[in-house]
């Protein structure tokens, strides 16, 4: 796959910061399915999940931008970009992917994240503030923040 490029310094390794985001996109995807009092089926906790996952990671590169010059920052953030997106196949699948199956996610995975990013861009940089749900996402990317910052 490459050469991984070593964490900025004071960032976390890239791994470690896609398995918390992927840990934290969990919780919130349970938490969406206690505040709409409905499962929604396996399909609607994976688009969940996939949606919370990336928006926790871009408030992350939203962040990051403004510490770190872009230049510096492109390759980690893609890296932690692959891992959460390798994570994230994982648990939907419940077992490791295959090549393709992966490339195949992936083109989907990153088309869903440019098409967010854009969304953000065009709200000013900022996350709406529409119900309890994205307050709670807000406190989960500040405890993100808390614990690898502090």
């Amino acid at each position: 796959m490459g050469k991984k490029k070593e964490a900025e310094p004071g960032l976390p390794p890239p791994q470690a910061l896609a398995e918390e985001i992927l840990h934290r996109a969990l919780e919130l995807t349970a938490r969406s399915q206690d505040l709409t009092g409905r499962e929604g089926g396996p399909q609607s906790a994976q688009d969940a999940l996939i949606s919370f996952g990336q928006l926790l990671l871009l408030g992350f590169c939203l962040a990051f931008g403004k510490i770190y010059p872009e230049k510096d920052l492109s390759d980690y953030e893609n890296e932690v970009f692959l891992a959460l997106s390798r994570l994230t196949l994982l648990e939907i699948l419940q077992r490791e992917a295959e090549d393709d199956e992966f490339e195949y996610f992936l083109t989907y995975y990153r088309s869903h994240f440019e098409l967010l990013k854009k969304e953000v861009r065009e709200s000013g940089g900022e996350f709406p503030e529409e119900d309890a749900l994205s307050e709670e996402l807000r406190q989960r990317l500040e405890d993100l923040f808390r614990r690898f910052f502090a």
